[in-house]
């Protein structure tokens, strides 16, 4: 008897090592296959975050369908060689001069198949007075299930997306 619960006890030690073997090595792999793209909303704020200038200084290549990066490539090329091209105001005010007021507010408007629309609101301010102002970023969803910027649309309703091809 003493023998069968030393056997019992090692087959048990050994279910745990081998357990323990197995999360080792698998453990990873459902990590790396956890969701690891942002949502659309949280796309816009880190836009908007740290890559406010996108539309003057290219870069930011992460956040951008390559339709709307190609557009960007584009006017910023015409912006080096000619100085002044598709735009001559800042695309998230709408206007030249004036700035952003909290509260700022980030809300899905449209959800469609592949596609969604995140609307940032704010305060436009200038010259002491403010009023709403809103700016729409049209997302599109990549194979890899990732979303990404395909066009913006300024608070006047431009589209950039429109705007830069004619550059």
């Amino acid at each position: 008897m003493a023998s069968d619960s030393k056997r019992a006890r090692r087959s048990s030690q050994e279910r745990l090592r081998v357990g323990f073997a197995c999360c080792l090595v698998f453990f990873p792999l459902l990590v790396s296959a956890s969701p690891r793209c942002a949502k659309p909303v949280d796309v816009v704020k880190a836009l908007y975050g740290s890559s406010y200038d996108f539309y003057y200084k290219g870069g930011h290549e992460e956040f951008f369908t390559s339709t709307f990066q190609s557009g960007i490539s584009a006017e910023v090329d015409c912006l080096k060689r000619e100085g002044e091209c598709s735009l001559d105001y800042d695309p998230w005010l709408g206007a030249q001069d004036g700035e952003i007021s909290p509260p700022l507010r980030y809300a899905v408007v449209s959800d469609m198949e592949g596609y969604v629309v995140v609307q940032f609101t704010y305060r436009f301010t200038i010259a002491n007075t403010a009023r709403p102002h809103a700016v729409e970023i049209v997302l599109h969803k990549q194979p890899d299930g990732c979303w990404k910027v395909n066009d913006f649309i300024t608070p006047i309703g431009v589209s950039l997306l429109g705007t830069f091809g004619r550059s």
